[in-house]
């Protein structure tokens, strides 16, 4: 199990420590940089956790980053909630991850109160060919990694 500040979060499969966002070697890019874009997946798993899982305001210059999942599970689990936060996932994945297509999003009640799970089919630009799933289920203590 991992924390989060005082949020804890259990994987159901291992995930590497990876830099998010840089390739890796490190090797000099056709521009001159030293730094290249990663667009593995594991790489943007790790991103839609920290996307989704960040409080909307919580990072310092960056108040729009991340989304409101970790509240909406006190809120009344009905379709506006889950719509809205649709809504935010959709908005913030445009916006910080737009190296990724959702081509399909769903946030659900789960059958234990106050939990919402989250899946999303979603392409990489580079492959939009192939599809990637991605699930979350949030709780009041915890998340779990689907």
């Amino acid at each position: 199990m991992s924390t989060y500040g005082n949020f804890a979060f259990k994987t159901t499969k291992p995930m590497a420590n990876v830099v998010i966002g840089a390739a890796f070697p490190v090797k000099e890019t056709n521009t001159g940089g030293l730094f290249s874009a990663s667009y593995d997946t594991i790489n943007i798993r790790a991103g839609l956790i920290q996307l989704l899982l960040t409080r909307r305001g919580e990072r310092v210059m960056m108040p729009d980053f991340g989304t409101d999942a970790r509240e909406l599970v006190f809120e009344p689990l009905d379709a506006g909630t889950t719509s809205r936060l649709e809504k935010q996932i959709r908005d913030a994945v445009s916006k910080y991850m737009p190296e990724i297509i959702i081509n399909k999003l769903s946030a659900t009640p789960t059958d234990k109160s106050s939990s919402l799970t989250v899946l999303m089919l979603f392409s990489i630009k580079e492959d939009i060919q192939k599809n990637h799933r991605f699930g979350l289920t949030i709780t009041d203590k915890d998340a779990t990694i689907l």
